[in-house]
C-alpha cells in the first residue's frame, strides 16, 4: 500500500479529481444538488485559477480521497470548505479527518483566515455527526441553493485560538 497526501496536482490531474468527484458518493446524495455537474465545470477553472485548491489522498496513483477549499466569499477571515470525498472502500480509516484538518492548516495559512465555514443538507445526520467530531459548531440552518433540495446547515469552527497557533 502506497498512500501519499499532496496539495499539487503532479501526481493526479484535475480531470482526474473531478472524475472521481462525480462517482457516487455514500454520505452525499446526488439528488440534493441538482446542479453538482454544472458545479464541477466551474471547480476546474477555479482550480486552474487557484481560487479553489485541493488536496488529495492518492493510492497507487489514484485518488481515493479529496478535499476542496477557498477563502470565503462573503466572509472576510473566513475559509470555506466545499467538498469532501473519500472512496467508500476507505470510510472508516480516518482520511476524511486528515483530509479536513490539512485544509483547515494549509487554508488558514495561505488565506490568513481565522475560522472556517462549510455546509451540508440538514437531514445528513453522518456529516452531522462527522463535523461535529471534528469540533465543529452549528451556525444556523436555511435553503442556501434555493434548489428546492431541502435546507442546508451551516458549520463553523474557530480556527485561532490564540496569535500563532491553530487549534488541534
Amino acid at each position: 500500500m502506497n498512500i501519499s497526501l499532496t496539495n499539487e496536482f503532479k501526481e493526479a490531474s484535475t480531470d482526474q479529481l473531478l472524475d472521481f468527484m462525480r462517482r457516487p458518493r455514500i454520505l452525499v446524495n446526488n439528488a440534493d444538488y441538482p446542479d453538482f455537474d454544472h458545479w464541477l465545470q466551474k471547480v476546474y477553472v477555479q482550480l486552474k485559477s487557484e481560487e479553489k485548491r485541493a488536496i488529495l489522498i492518492i493510492e497507487n496513483g489514484l485518488i481515493i480521497g479529496s478535499v476542496l477549499y477557498q477563502k470565503h466569499a462573503s466572509i472576510k477571515d473566513a475559509l470555506e470548505i466545499k467538498n469532501l470525498t473519500v472512496g467508500k472502500e476507505y470510510r472508516h480509516r480516518k482520511f476524511g479527518s486528515v483530509l479536513l484538518r490539512q485544509a483547515e492548516i494549509l487554508g488558514a495559512a495561505g488565506f490568513k483566515t481565522v475560522k472556517a465555514v462549510c455546509d451540508a443538507k440538514a437531514q445528513n445526520d453522518e456529516v452531522r455527526t462527522f463535523l461535529l467530531s471534528e469540533k465543529y459548531r452549528i451556525l444556523g440552518e436555511q435553503d442556501l441553493y434555493n434548489k428546492k433540495s431541502g435546507t442546508d446547515l451551516v458549520y463553523y469552527k474557530n480556527l485561532v485560538t490564540s496569535p500563532g497557533f491553530l487549534q488541534l
